[in-house]
């Protein structure tokens, strides 16, 4: 073998070790510990964690929604959209074209439904 082949089996190997390793250096020195926190935890510790987001949410959307029903739905909250569209379409009423406090709060069925989308963004 010459020497320019030995070298390019050389850079080949360490190119793909470079690719191998790249997730596990991500891994450890890019995400915060909180995040490998959770991803790392149990099925409870999750659903732990969801519903506990999930009534935060809920309490803050019953805190705007008490303020003032008209005012529009805050982009923090615009996952909710998605499932309200599709119960307004679902019970036959026309969708609102601007989504204020009070019309993504009847686009839910109960406040439990609310909570259940709001649990599982946060489990997903």
């Amino acid at each position: 073998m010459k020497k320019r082949s030995r070298l390019v089996i050389v850079l080949l190997v360490i190119l793909m070790c470079g690719f191998f390793l790249y997730p596990t250096i991500k891994w450890y020195g890019g995400v915060p510990q909180s995040t490998k926190e959770l991803a790392t935890g149990s099925n409870v510790q999750i659903k732990e964690y969801s519903r506990g987001q999930a009534s935060r949410d809920l309490r803050a959307l019953k805190e705007l929604v008490a303020k003032d029903p008209l005012t529009t739905l805050p982009s923090e909250y615009g996952y909710l959209k998605v499932q309200a569209k599709a119960n307004y379409k679902a019970m036959e009423k026309p969708v609102p074209k601007t989504w204020t406090m009070e019309a993504l709060f009847g686009g839910f069925y109960n406040e439990q439904d609310l909570f259940d989308t709001c649990e599982e963004y946060y489990r997903t």
